[in-house]
């Protein structure tokens, strides 16, 4: 299924702005998907306990009851006039949610693997009714999708065709269309191609051979342990630069050893989910 890719951009970039690793991003991606299909404008009757505009579920997370109404007092205080089916505007009060109020499901998202991040989201955060949050733990923990199956997570830049037109950078069918034709292709392609001026060969400086040819004047290396010759460059502690045959160019010394790589198993932080089930069994919370 196809996602609004500019939805999923702007939850990645600013989740990655709150300090969210990618394992987190794709454990709050196998909810988002599971609870709108990305589509921050979703809204629907969800919470009967409740009046008003917090009867229904909003957006990517679908936020209802007390969270809608901390959602739309975040935004009153932070965003005042917004749209509340910006999905930026939802993600950032997402992250800044889970940061003060539900920090063992952060950690989690953030420590643990992308399996866990997405049970610790649906049982510690979204709190659905227990059968619906006991069938989506166990799909999740059998694997959630990487981030690429999500399509492009960066912005969708626009650029300039060959006739100043704004349009997608890999340009549309009308601009694609009209290159096709042999000559309206040559034509644009003899337009932008730049003019450059001739080169005109210098004189080689006085003395001759191939100093004289790469405008070197042997005067001036004296005095700097550099020694040069019509065979190489002798640099001290690296050694000699070939000039010509089979070596020419290259570092012929063998005095530098490659240094191995160091490559240190990374250190997972241990994760306890206690915190999570302690929250599943509590009212939500609201900043």
């Amino acid at each position: 299924m196809g996602y609004d890719q500019n939805t999923v951009a702007a939850v990645v970039s600013e989740l990655r702005a709150a300090g969210m690793s990618d394992n987190g991003i794709r454990a709050l991606f196998a909810n988002i998907r599971d609870e709108s299909g990305f589509n921050p404008g979703l809204r629907h009757p969800d919470q009967p306990a409740w009046g008003g505009e917090a009867h229904y579920a909003h957006g990517l997370s679908q936020e209802g009851g007390q969270e809608w109404n901390n959602y739309e007092a975040w935004l009153n205080k932070n965003a005042p006039g917004s749209d509340w089916r910006d999905p930026t505007l939802q993600t950032r009060f997402l992250a800044q949610n889970l940061k003060a109020n539900y920090a063992p499901v952060w950690d989690t998202l953030n420590n643990g693997t992308a399996e866990q991040g997405a049970q610790a989201f649906v049982r510690g955060y979204l709190k659905p009714a227990q059968a619906n949050a006991d069938r989506r733990a166990e799909a999740y923990s059998h694997g959630v999708p990487e981030l690429a199956s999500y399509g492009n997570l960066q912005p969708q830049p626009l650029s300039l065709d060959a006739y100043g037109n704004m349009g997608a950078a890999a340009g549309g069918a009308a601009a694609g269309a009209a290159l096709s034709d042999p000559a309206t292709a040559a034509a644009v392609s003899a337009a932008q191609t730049p003019s450059v001026a001739p080169i005109t060969p210098q004189a080689p400086a006085s003395s001759g051979g191939l100093f004289g040819a790469l405008g070197i004047d042997r005067s001036n290396i004296g005095g700097t342990g550099v020694g040069i010759s019509e065979q190489g460059l002798s640099i001290p502690g690296l050694g000699t630069i070939g000039f010509g045959g089979s070596q020419g160019g290259q570092l012929v010394s063998n005095d530098i050893a490659p240094q191995p790589l160091s490559m240190a198993p990374a250190v997972r932080k241990p994760i306890d989910m206690r915190g999570v089930y302690a929250l599943a069994q509590q009212p939500r919370l609201g900043i």
